[in-house]
């Protein structure tokens, strides 16, 4: 049922992006720092978005490297201090004695 759902969701996203790029077929001037040229208007609303979506995957990529280096460095301090308290088990047990 959700490989349905998920392929209707991608046939309807992309049914309105088809239409969208239909009606809005003319050409826009862009300029940039290097000079100018016409570019169809879907094309750059498009382009717009996908590099949006890599500028925020970029983003997301460097925030999840970090979590992912900050749980690593606490799972070695868990060991760390586990080893630690074993440690400090044993000589109470053998001061117990």
């Amino acid at each position: 049922m959700l490989r349905i759902l998920t392929a209707t969701l991608y046939l309807a996203v992309l049914a309105v992006g088809y239409l969208f790029a239909t009606f809005n077929s003319g050409t826009v001037i862009l300029d940039y720092l290097a000079g100018s040229t016409e570019v169809r208007l879907a094309i750059l609303v498009f382009g717009a978005i996908a590099l949006g979506c890599l500028v925020g995957l970029a983003g997301g990529l460097a925030a999840f490297l970090r979590q992912r280096r900050d749980a690593q460095r606490l799972r070695s301090r868990i060991v760390q201090l586990e080893s630690e308290l074993a440690s400090l088990r044993a000589a109470a047990a053998r001061g117990s004695d």
